[in-house]
């Protein structure tokens, strides 16, 4: 049986996906971001608030009031969200799950962000196994995050070695 949180996550993916990508000029992503968001704000109600940068994608949170859908959307360059849309196809396990796609966009789970060296989730010997299992598998890895329990992998300039 599908959860309450389940469904409304499904729905905001498809929701925001539909009216990202029936934008004209959506290809000016990342730059005209603020754009695009302002038109799926007026047809959804979703509220988006900037919580990350990478070189080549901006990630919001996607913000649903009165409920935490635990969501995110990166937006951005196309060969980055392919990227992480075919390593999360192939190794499910590493990834944030992922709800809603296009060419520039992703939406997928919220990670929890390890916020460095002293960050108190990183000391346990669990944690620094996981991570040696990501390195046999990956090169470049920049960002590591928690979902739950789950620690998997934030960003896409990971490379397979």
């Amino acid at each position: 049986m599908i959860d309450k949180v389940e469904i409304e996550r499904q729905l905001a993916a498809k929701r925001v996906v539909h009216f990202l990508e029936n934008q004209a000029g959506i290809d000016l992503l990342p730059a005209a971001a603020s754009r695009f968001l302002t038109v799926v704000h007026a047809n959804t109600g979703y509220y988006f608030r900037m919580i990350g940068k990478g070189r080549s994608r901006y990630v919001y949170e996607i913000i649903q009031p009165d409920f935490d859908l635990g969501l995110v959307l990166k937006l951005g360059n196309k060969l980055s969200n392919e990227r992480e849309r075919e390593f999360t196809r192939r190794y499910p396990e590493d990834w944030a799950r992922i709800y809603g796609w296009f060419d520039y966009a992703t939406i997928s789970e919220r990670a929890s962000m390890v916020a460095g060296f002293d960050d108190p989730r990183i000391l346990p010997k669990e944690f620094q196994a996981r991570v040696a299992e990501l390195a046999k598998r990956y090169e470049a890895i920049s960002d590591v995050g928690f979902i739950d329990e789950r620690i998997v992998l934030v960003g896409s300039s990971v490379r397979l070695k």
